[in-house]
């Protein structure tokens, strides 16, 4: 593991704020692959019952955490593809090393854009088509 000059490690969170997120992710982690019990309903879907871009993406994640992937898939197509990039995204801004030139360019505010495009795009198309 690398160390700084004060001797503290690199790998780890920047920030309290950062380490709260990953305390969370991790809690949901638990929860996920624990329990199927524990998933919150969708609030947009109760209300309006369209499907929100993330609706299904509880059980998405329960369903990767028990290994089955074609299950997952079904749950939500747009947030399984999306989801290396969610993650990359996640360890870029909890683990300073980890911030480098690429990683930058892959989160700039004309990739942002676009994610939040695709993400319209497949909120629309998932309630028109009923995918």
């Amino acid at each position: 593991m690398d160390n700084d000059a004060s001797g503290k490690s690199n790998l780890w969170p920047a920030n309290p704020k950062s380490a709260a997120v990953l305390g969370i992710l991790l809690v949901a982690f638990c929860l996920a692959v624990y329990t199927e019990n524990a998933l919150v309903k969708c609030p947009l879907k109760f209300f309006t019952g369209l499907d929100c871009p993330f609706c299904g993406g509880q059980r998405l994640l329960n369903a990767l955490m028990h290994g089955r992937l074609n299950e997952a898939w079904h749950h939500n197509m747009f947030l399984f593809a999306a989801l290396p990039y969610i993650v990359v995204g996640i360890l870029c801004a909890t683990i300073p090393k980890l911030k480098t030139t690429a990683l930058r360019t892959l989160y700039c505010r004309k990739a942002l854009i676009a994610a939040a495009c695709l993400t319209l795009i497949w909120f629309v198309t998932r309630n028109i088509v009923g995918v």
